[in-house]
């Protein structure tokens, strides 16, 4: 399977501001029942897929836009009935797709038949560092049990999972979740931060009090998080997790976000809009490169799958504006936009991602050793 090549994200990065991304919602349906999200079994929503044909054609058109990496997101992206076709198509495009799942589903022939796709990444969802706890929330007796075998198969085939554990009231005592973790086979984690109001036609949402949170509680929080970090590999960055902080704490952003301009979110009408969180429809997938780049600035909301990311390729950003600024013969511009202390910060928060990877790879190798 051809995965996004050192020389193509190479030339993205040095004149592209970097490879694009997009969440690709290819249902809304959902075997699960989770009490803070829109998504849930019990809200009865009339069922939507993704048009397969449409949105397999369309992988030359996110290419093309220079998007090398998708997450096929739902509702339950695995209740999907194409989604062997359409992550094939992506992998051989070169692209790298990722699954996000809830994780009932990934039986030992689910799993060997997504390796045979070309996935290499699945983010599995995680509720509390109690199995109980999360099995309840999900709706699904049973469902860490699986996970836990799931993982073993993962790991087995040279596959790797992610948790994505929500901010929520079921967490309780945050400093349980790395042996719980441990446990379940995950080697890593990302944190997803509570929401309880999208604009877009994403559900993933609730007005939920299990998501309800103050500012000076969710400060602490993130305290607890970037201390969590020392004992587990957290993949959210600390400059992400500060900037979050300045958000609580009503203080002007440092980064701006990049969606619109090199993240998309796309749902299962295969409509384009620049993020989750805002109601604006872009355009069709189908006329996704010819849409203007949207580039205002937007500090709206703290959805850790934009803005986080938007800090770690804000140097690769300020490259390309670097570059294109330089010829057009603005050499002061052009120096401004490299000699800009956030770009210090993006590749801290870079080489900080790197350390992670080294220490995961050094952890496999001990624990295949054993």
């Amino acid at each position: 399977m051809a995965l996004p090549s050192f020389l193509d994200t190479l030339r993205l990065s040095l004149f592209d501001g970097g490879p694009g991304f997009s969440q690709v919602a290819v249902t809304n349906r959902c075997n699960a029942d989770c009490a803070f999200c829109n998504f849930a079994r019990s809200q009865g929503l009339e069922k939507h897929d993704a048009p397969a044909d449409r949105l397999l054609r369309s992988i030359d058109v996110l290419y093309e836009k220079g998007i090398r990496y998708v997450a096929l997101i739902g509702g339950e992206p695995l209740l999907y009935p194409d989604m062997d076709r359409v992550v094939s198509g992506m992998s051989r495009r070169g692209m790298e797709p990722i699954i996000c799942t809830n994780g009932w589903l990934l039986s030992e022939k689910r799993i060997r038949r997504l390796a045979d796709t070309g996935i290499r990444n699945l983010i599995i969802s995680i509720d509390a560092p109690d199995a109980g706890v999360h099995d309840k929330n999900r709706g699904l007796p049973g469902l860490t049990e699986r996970i836990r075998k799931a993982n073993a198969i993962i790991n087995r085939l040279g596959m790797h999972s992610t948790a994505s554990v929500t901010i929520s009231r079921l967490l309780g005592d945050i400093k349980r979740l790395p042996t719980f973790l441990d446990e379940m086979g995950f080697a890593d984690l990302t944190f997803s931060y509570p929401l309880q109001k999208l604009y877009s036609t994403y559900l993933s949402y609730s007005d939920s009090r299990l998501v309800e949170f103050s500012a000076c509680e969710l400060l602490a929080i993130f305290e607890q998080l970037k201390a969590l970090k020392k004992h587990f590999r957290v993949l959210n960055p600390t400059a992400g997790m500060d900037e979050m902080m300045r958000f609580l704490r009503n203080e002007p952003a440092r980064f701006p976000c990049l969606a619109g301009y090199k993240y998309f979110f796309i749902d299962w009408n295969l409509d384009v809009y620049r993020c989750h969180y805002l109601p604006t429809r872009i355009c069709s997938v189908e006329d996704l490169p010819n849409a203007a780049p949207v580039r205002d600035n937007c500090a709206r909301c703290m959805i850790d799958c934009y803005r986080e990311p938007s800090i770690l390729q804000y140097c690769a950003v300020a490259l390309a504006d670097s570059w294109r600024e330089l010829k057009r013969g603005r050499l002061r511009s052009s120096a401004a936009c490299l000699f800009n202390s956030n770009n210090v910060v993006s590749l801290e928060a870079v080489a900080e991602q790197f350390e992670l990877v080294r220490r995961y790879k050094r952890r496999r190798e001990t624990n295949g050793a054993r």
